[in-house]
């Protein structure tokens, strides 16, 4: 005992050289962890760091890396429309640390039983789309994917954690034709939209006009209410000054006299294109003649006019 007592750290450093060569000692990285067997027989998981096995009874039997990894899954799918596409699929997972004895041993090629189980729920969810909803719901896809992957996946000893579409591809004579019917739909919104406008601006210049209209209408109206109530004026004054003038003889002058000023304004216009007829006392008679037919016309029939509304109203 006192031998073993003195020198066991001698006998310490002598072990581990006789066993260091043969692999009884052995560091697990990070993010990593070790199977180990004893004679074929699953014993034990190693964790990171420094580790011993039995020589010759244990040995690694493998390694898996709790890393997150990706995986690209391509497909060809038909959609209910009948358009053959193609879509990628990008899987996210990586191996619970909890269940390394059934990832490691219930699936040999885990990626490609991932790939299967992507494709068959792929193909269902593509199948009850049209084309257009396919691009339309990319996020509702892959929504169903990694909620059915990572059901089935959990059993196994894998965690998804994500799963994406990445691309779809539809044949290149329906992707010519997609564009050839939007951009005919833009055609037409931007012809309805220049319709739209074009009618907007037809209405408000016709209520700009109508307003102008009868703003001008108004004006006029103003302006012969006042010429007559100066041709009025005119009249009485002529009648009260000038003893003897009846009111038709003061009503001809001021007539003659507006036709001699009407006469002399479009002289001194340039460019008039106004023709008057024969302007000698016979012709000026005449045309007094006519203006004066004319109004009593007037005066008959505004008279008669009143006389058939008394009688409505007395019926």
């Amino acid at each position: 005992m006192e031998f073993l007592t003195h020198y066991w750290p001698a006998f310490l450093i002598v072990l581990l050289l006789l066993l260091t060569p043969l692999g009884a000692f052995y560091a697990v990285p990070q993010q990593e962890l070790f199977v180990i067997e004893r004679l074929g027989k699953f014993v034990r998981i190693a964790q990171p760091g420094l580790n011993f096995k039995i020589p010759f009874l244990e040995s690694i039997r493998g390694k898996m890396s709790l890393r997150v990894k990706e995986i690209d899954i391509p497909g060809d799918f038909k959609t209910k429309d009948n358009v053959f596409i193609k879509v990628m699929v990008r899987v996210q997972y990586f191996v619970l640390a909890s269940k390394i004895y059934d990832a490691f041993y219930r699936l040999t090629n885990p990626e490609q039983q991932i790939a299967a189980f992507v494709l068959n729920t792929v193909r269902a969810e593509v199948a009850g789309m049209n084309l257009q909803d396919v691009f339309l719901h990319q996020d509702a896809i892959g929504t169903a994917v990694n909620q059915q992957l990572s059901q089935r996946m959990s059993d196994f000893g894998f965690e998804i954690n994500n799963s994406l579409i990445t691309a779809i591809l539809p044949p290149p004579e329906v992707v010519d034709a997609m564009n050839k019917v939007l951009a005919t739909q833009n055609l037409m919104q931007a012809a309805q939209n220049e319709g739209a406008a074009l009618k907007i601006k037809a209405v408000l210049e016709a209520e700009a006009s109508s307003a102008s209209k009868k703003l001008q209408g108004e004006g006029v109206a103003a302006e012969r209410i006042a010429i007559a109530r100066g041709i009025l004026e005119s009249a009485n004054l002529l009648e009260a000054g000038i003893a003897g003038v009846s009111n038709n003889e003061a009503m001809k002058t001021l007539l003659l006299t507006q036709y001699f000023d009407t006469m002399k304004d479009i002289g001194a216009k340039s460019g008039s294109r106004v023709i008057f007829l024969s302007n000698s006392p016979s012709g000026l008679k005449d045309a007094e003649a006519s203006i004066m037919s004319f109004m009593a016309a007037q005066e008959g029939s505004i008279a008669a006019e009143r006389g058939q509304h008394v009688i409505t109203e007395h019926q």
